[in-house]
């Protein structure tokens, strides 16, 4: 039998959110400026996936297909 989730929700990325910052690890992970445990940044794990406290930017699907480009460690210390 399969299991059923009753709060799946549709794949929503993570540069689709308010609180992204960027791709990084050449793509493998996101930066989020939502601020949890004091951090002033986190890292997303699967940033294809989005996470729990998602929150939809606002003109973000009109180009959909769109997918920013990693940047390296140095570029993203002179963003933060």
């Amino acid at each position: 039998m399969k299991s059923l989730n009753p709060y799946d929700r549709p794949m929503t990325p993570c540069w689709h959110c308010i609180s992204f910052v960027a791709l990084t690890a050449q793509g493998s992970a996101a930066v989020c400026g939502r601020a949890r445990s004091g951090s002033s940044t986190s890292v997303v794990a699967s940033p294809r996936r989005g996470c729990a406290f998602f929150t939809r930017e606002v003109g973000v699907d009109d180009e959909p297909d769109w997918v920013p480009q990693p940047v390296s460690h140095a570029e993203l210390q002179a963003m933060l």
